[in-house]
């Protein structure tokens, strides 16, 4: 009866927890789930969030790999209106579409390296911010599954911690702040 009782207090606990991720782990540990399945859920759902990430990333690299090229485009067309004018002799109409011309190159550069191209590295490096937590979150799920020690546990994740932070190389006066919500 009191194993009923124990259950039911640690999956109300369960229930609180917000982050997808670790309460799917922390259930199926409660479950009694083979730690090997456990851990192959959990690879997969890392595998699935660095893929399906992973192409959003594609999607501003295409886009700083196409820029330069439509404002070339735009710079061809410039140059055709500047010639269709060139015979007016209209020196205002003739500057016109030369700025029109060298301003679609400018732009294309411009949102390729300054909008694009960091856009596609943010995502990147916060989705290897996110698998490192939830990697982190699997090794201390592993660690529950096998009922190790609570002090070997936390021991183990802060040394989890200490080496991500050295390949980081996070600032000295930034706190490290997990955002686990939004890891599944």
């Amino acid at each position: 009866m009191w194993f009923r009782r124990e259950t039911i207090a640690i999956e109300d606990k369960i229930d609180q927890i917000n982050n997808p991720y670790l309460k799917t782990g922390f259930q199926l540990v409660i479950d009694n789930t083979p730690i090997e399945d456990i851990l192959a859920h959990l690879k997969w759902r890392i595998a699935r969030l660095r893929a399906k990430e992973k192409a959003e990333a594609d999607i501003f690299r295409a886009m700083a790999l196409y820029a330069p090229a439509f404002g070339m485009l735009g710079t061809l067309v410039g140059l055709i209106n500047m010639l269709q004018v060139l015979e007016l002799k209209d020196i205002s109409q003739i500057s016109f579409n030369m700025a029109v011309a060298l301003i679609t190159t400018f732009y294309g550069l411009l949102l390729a390296n300054l909008v694009f191209n960091p856009i596609a590295i943010k995502l990147e490096r916060r989705t290897e911010h996110r698998v490192m937590i939830m990697s982190m979150v699997m090794e201390g799920i592993a660690l529950i599954a096998d009922r190790r020690n609570p002090s070997f546990i936390r021991e183990t994740l802060n040394s989890f911690i200490a080496h991500y932070d050295n390949e980081l190389k996070l600032p000295e006066n930034d706190s490290y702040r997990f955002d686990t919500s939004r890891a599944d």
